[in-house]
């Protein structure tokens, strides 16, 4: 956290914090942390004193919390923020001798973001200067941030970088600076977070009948069963529930059909099925394989972090129904065999939402946990704001079937070689505001990069 800007006052501050929920602890504590920072001496109560005393009072809840029922006008309550997810409304009030300050959010995640933008103004300053009532909330209901996870498994390869990675983990498993950059991605409302490997789950879990998938793990330290099992195991636990005390759900990616080297050769398969781009069923031994990868990823983390299905280059890309019937059994039904329903995010091919589209709305119906359907834009380059997708459309189409939320793209800045200077344009507001509002007149809710 940063506090090079806050200027010293001294003085008393108030948090009564009117909800025990985890993600409006920690703005509560971020707001805190701030306040004494600037000189401030803060306690946090439970509930609000009926002593009046000199003290500054801040108080965080909910819009529907009994105690807001007084404090807010009809005009408070209609306003549109606070109608909407993840929305909030801060609100001063004075009698000229005693102030305070309402941080009323829509929901938990609301509460929090309004926690997080009141301390940002303090730091800069800026808090005295904002008017008596303030209120925001989100455009997107999806807003992702995407990196590589740190790991390598031979035989899974689509474009993993094993010496990139290698890089990567001396800082992914730093938990100082983990930390900070989960402060900034909450900071700026990113409200999930995306990690891409190929093929990830032997280098997160244990494979039960498929012991001989850890050996294709390649990592700068070999990544042993007991070092699975005793570090990496706890520490994604740690690393996922973090993410989740902050409002940030956290997605697991991978390719559906890869299968590492060992794997293939102690069960007799082709490995990597006729190439990325192929267009022959699995064999079954693929599918038992896969179906226990899933299945082991949700009883170790299903509680805690969701599975982004990558069900594109790795299924028969001819066939619809060949592709939904291997989203079924490898996958679907693997996590129906776990105690945990985590949360799903699906990339299919267009086919596979055209064709069989009875099929697919069975399988959304079976499993409601599945919240998104994906697209990829302009091969995964985002180089313009009105990006190209030929499947809007098809995408949108099942909203609302099982617990299908809406739409939502990917797209990679810079595209897989990261060699073009394309990704400049992000860094400009304007760029970015007429993305989202382009893929909002699409229909689409969510995006990631």
């Amino acid at each position: 956290w940063c506090f090079a800007e806050t200027r010293k006052a001294s003085g008393s501050t108030v948090i009564v914090k009117l909800s025990d929920d985890k993600r409006v602890g920690y703005g509560v504590e971020r707001l805190k942390a701030q306040l004494q920072a600037g000189g401030q001496s803060v306690s946090v109560l439970a509930r609000p004193s009926t002593k009046r005393s000199d003290a500054e009072v801040l108080v965080v809840g909910l819009k529907d919390n009994s105690f807001f029922s007084k404090q807010l006008t009809d005009a408070d309550r209609k306003c549109a923020e606070l109608g909407s997810a993840e929305g909030f409304l801060i609100k001063r009030v004075s009698d000229g001798k005693h102030g305070e300050t309402f941080i009323v959010g829509a929901d938990e995640q609301g509460a929090m973001y309004g926690c997080l933008e009141a301390a940002e103004a303090i730091r800069i300053g800026e808090f005295g200067n904002w008017p008596a009532s303030r209120a925001s909330a989100p455009t997107m209901k999806l807003r992702s941030y995407d990196f590589v996870f740190p790991s390598f498994v031979k035989g899974c390869v689509w474009n993993d970088n094993p010496h990139a990675a290698m890089r990567l983990a001396r800082w992914f498993y730093d938990k100082n600076k983990v930390s900070s950059f989960l402060d900034k991605m909450a900071e700026a409302k990113f409200n999930t977070v995306k990690m891409d490997l190929t093929h990830p789950f032997p280098a997160i879990e244990a494979i039960p009948g498929y012991p001989e998938a850890l050996k294709d793990v390649w990592e700068e330290t070999p990544l042993t069963l007991d070092k699975l099992k005793t570090e990496r195991i706890p520490y994604l636990r740690w690393l996922f529930a973090e993410c989740r005390r902050r409002g940030i759900t956290p997605y697991i990616s991978f390719f559906t059909a890869g299968i590492p080297d060992s794997v293939a050769k102690a069960h007799q398969l082709n490995g990597a099925i006729d190439g990325v781009y192929h267009t022959q069923y699995p064999e079954p031994e693929a599918e038992l394989y896969t179906r226990a990868c899933v299945k082991a990823f949700s009883d170790t983390y299903g509680d805690l972090a969701g599975l982004f299905i990558w069900n594109v280059e790795s299924v028969p890309q001819g066939s619809g129904v060949l592709q939904n019937q291997w989203l079924k059994k490898a996958i679907i039904d693997g996590l129906l065999e776990s105690a945990h329903r985590p949360p799903c995010i699906l990339a299919p091919f267009n086919n596979a939402l055209t064709e069989d589209r009875a099929g697919l709305e069975a399988i959304l119906k079976s499993y409601p946990e599945l919240h998104y359907i994906s697209a990829d834009c302009d091969g995964e380059n985002t180089t313009a704001p009105d990006l190209e997708c030929y499947y809007f459309d098809s995408i949108k189409s099942y909203k609302g079937v099982g617990g299908v939320v809406g739409g939502m793209v990917n797209a990679n800045l810079g595209g897989w070689g990261s060699g073009n200077i394309e990704p400049y344009p992000w860094f400009s507001f304007d760029y970015m505001k007429k993305m989202v509002d382009f893929l909002v007149s699409k229909g689409m809710v969510g995006s990631t990069s």
